[in-house]
């Protein structure tokens, strides 16, 4: 956020359930949930056709609310987002919803700092640069009472969101510019996905960065923001 044009007004919303929000037990927690939060945060805060910026999970759900409300929204920015066309986090999904993984996932924010360093330093493309201070915020996050029950719910309804999505855009291309900013190194969302979904994207621009995994807004700011900034100018 530093790094954008300071003549733009910039909001981050935190979610249900993410960063320091509460882990509401009974929120709607899917894409058509989650994007009505941000539907309604648009309408509350008399913000006129935004720009929407979404990173992976929160990709989805941008992309949720653009195929639902295009009229709210003025153009798109998604950054190694999930998807409907890939199916490269399925299996990961099935395991976290099985007996075996949902007690592994509840036993996560139990196992020592090194361990999940281990695990969260396979999102960054230079795994030798990131260290605590990178990645403390996300450790901080997993270990916040009710997140993993919150995720495991998020993740519950997972594949039947990602199927109407995915059958929305089919039916009916998002016309809304959108930018797609995507690690070459990701392998989270790999790159080599993001070809089926632009076929479902009638106004995007996909911009590869090179050296970088999942985490574009952490491991190469200035080059994000200079290139929303320059796409910004061009619309």
């Amino acid at each position: 956020m530093q790094e954008l044009p300071n003549d733009r007004r910039i909001m981050a919303l935190d979610l249900p359930g993410a960063g320091y929000s509460e882990r509401p037990l009974k929120a709607d927690v899917s894409f058509a949930g989650l994007a009505n939060v941000v539907a309604k945060a648009i309408f509350v805060l008399g913000l006129h056709k935004p720009v929407l910026l979404g990173h992976s999970h929160g990709g989805a759900v941008v992309l949720r609310l653009g195929a639902s409300h295009p009229d709210l929204v003025s153009a798109l920015v998604l950054l190694c987002p999930a998807h409907p066309f890939s199916n490269h986090e399925d299996l990961l999904v099935r395991f976290y919803l099985s007996s075996v993984g949902r007690v592994f996932a509840r036993c996560l924010p139990l196992l020592p700092r090194q361990a999940l360093m281990f695990a969260f330093k396979r999102m960054p493309g230079s795994r030798a640069s990131f260290g605590y201070d990178e990645l403390g915020p996300y450790l901080h996050t997993l270990r916040t009472p009710d997140t993993v029950p919150h995720l495991l719910r998020l993740l519950g309804s997972w594949h039947s969101d990602m199927s109407q999505l995915g059958r929305e855009l089919v039916d009916q291309p998002l016309s809304v510019p959108t930018l797609l900013l995507w690690g070459d190194r990701d392998i989270i969302v790999p790159l080599s996905t993001a070809s089926g979904l632009t076929q479902h994207l009638a106004n995007a621009k996909l911009l590869p960065l090179l050296g970088v995994g999942h985490l574009p807004n952490e491991e190469a700011p200035a080059e994000c923001a200079r290139a929303i900034t320059e796409w910004l100018a061009e619309l």
